[in-house]
């Protein structure tokens, strides 16, 4: 009983700070839940059982509980195929390998018609042949020995730009792994490139090796025509994939898909600031700030659904966002019909609600504007329909949505700026927010680099206040 009154001690203070949560109903899973398993448990029958067993307290259709092992949660427990990203660039690593391989195989035959009087000379001497072998294999080991240093140098030196261009935070580890890793590439590298022209050529014939260089440049080189084509098969379909690339590329920047202008959009969480009226006022005071506004959710990031409206046999799920009456301002997502909140309706704060084309197909009104709509057991006024735009991440299909009226404060605080002065936004933000929230670090993210970091520090806040 301790720990149920403790959880509903927290559950009051969370209700203050969120009044529209409830903490005895089910209304979202924005947590996540970890469980230590005993050791040897097999994961795949449990989620068997799960699945049997449990229940979604919610009637949605194609949904069930599982469990992640943590280990995996990097490659499927996001809303991108990380796993799959991955694998493209593993492949593509090892195709650009297996091309330089073959490249350098190619070089090493012709190459060799310059040294073959050399190890004809050795032979005659008393050479063997794992003598010859071990020659051209060190050749090759020392060749890929510098070429693996001048690849972690170029890496040193490139891999801030490509940190600050991706916003990423990669960084070369001195570790076993990565040492162990280096190793087992040094050697598959040596395989590819050393074994072949090693083998081939410590077997040639001491009478073939002292001949003219004509006759053996001239000769039938079957090896050397099929890897050379081979390289070139390669080179062709690597080119085509650039192209392929570059193409869906150009379409994505000319094409409208995500139906709104993230271009110098801050995002910054908006629960730590108070009364965001307060911050919208004091920012708005200079010039370089351009739009203030906040909502529950980032366009394209956030997921929150419910079945939980039209009626109670609602099957549906659709997107539930609030957003602040200027949002238009910050991302220009305009009206299809009606209009947005406004400060000059008192209602829209308490009973309005704005949807989307696809939720007006569903209600199947001749006219949604004015017309009710049930969610979470109240009732809203349709006051609008707004444009189409990417409200979910890309790997959900259309939704139907349901925008509210932000109160006073919500999840996240939006800001655009001008791009002429960026540092000196930067700065101004910076103090205005320090000056309300002193104890609460402010970091400038951008709409394009949003990532759950922002959603960390927020469960972080939460649970220190709690």
């Amino acid at each position: 009983m301790h720990a149920i009154d403790q959880y509903r001690t927290q559950g009051v203070l969370f209700c203050d700070r969120f009044e529209h949560w409830d903490p005895d109903s089910y209304n979202s899973t924005i947590y996540n839940i970890y469980l230590l398993l005993r050791a040897g448990t097999d994961i795949d029958y449990l989620n068997s059982m799960i699945r049997e067993t449990y229940e979604i307290p919610v009637p949605i259709d194609n949904i069930h509980a599982f469990l992640m092992p943590v280990r995996d949660i990097h490659f499927r427990g996001t809303f991108s195929n990380n796993r799959g990203k991955f694998m493209a660039l593993l492949f593509g690593g090892f195709f650009v390998l297996v091309t330089s391989c073959f490249n350098y195989i190619n070089l090493t035959n012709i190459l060799f018609a310059t040294r073959k009087r050399e190890v004809g000379i050795r032979k005659v001497n008393g050479a063997t042949r794992s003598f010859i072998f071990s020659q051209f294999l060190v050749d090759t080991m020392l060749s890929t020995l510098i070429s693996f240093n001048l690849a972690i140098l170029m890496l040193e030196v490139l891999l801030p730009w490509f940190n600050s261009l991706m916003d990423t935070d990669i960084s070369l580890a001195a570790d076993l792994q990565f040492f162990g890793l280096g190793i087992l590439l040094f050697i598959l590298t040596v395989a590819l490139s050393g074994v072949y022209p090693a083998i081939r050529y410590s077997a040639t014939q001491t009478t073939n090796l002292l001949k003219d260089i004509d006759n053996l440049v001239s000769g039938k080189s079957y090896s050397r025509r099929i890897l050379t084509t081979f390289q070139f098969i390669l080179a062709i379909v690597f080119i085509q994939m650039i192209m392929v690339i570059d193409r869906q590329t150009k379409h994505m920047d000319n094409q409208d898909v995500i139906g709104y202008n993230d271009e110098d959009v801050i995002v910054l969480p908006g629960n730590q600031w108070g009364d965001l009226n307060v911050v919208k006022n004091e920012l708005l005071a200079n010039p370089l700030i351009e739009a203030v506004s906040w909502g529950s959710a980032v366009p394209s990031h956030g997921v929150s659904q419910t079945t939980n409206w039209k009626d109670e046999n609602n099957r549906v799920p659709a997107s539930t966002v609030s957003y602040e009456k200027d949002i238009h301002d910050i991302y220009g997502i305009g009206m299809a019909d009606g209009r947005f909140f406004s400060e000059s309706f008192s209602a829209d704060k308490e009973n309005s609600i704005v949807i989307n084309r696809l939720t007006a197909e569903i209600l199947d009104y001749d006219d949604p504007l004015g017309e009710s709509l049930m969610l979470w057991g109240e009732q809203y006024v349709i006051i609008g329909i707004i444009n189409d735009y990417m409200a979910l991440p890309p790997v959900f299909p259309d939704n139907p949505a349901l925008i509210r009226s932000s109160g006073d404060n919500d999840q996240y605080l939006f800001i655009r700026i001008r791009p002429e002065d960026r540092s000196s936004s930067h700065t101004f933000i910076t103090g205005v927010l320090n000056d309300i929230n002193p104890d609460y670090p402010v970091d400038i993210k951008y709409h394009y680099q949003f990532f759950s970091i922002v959603l960390n520090r927020e469960f972080h806040s939460f649970c220190q206040e709690v």
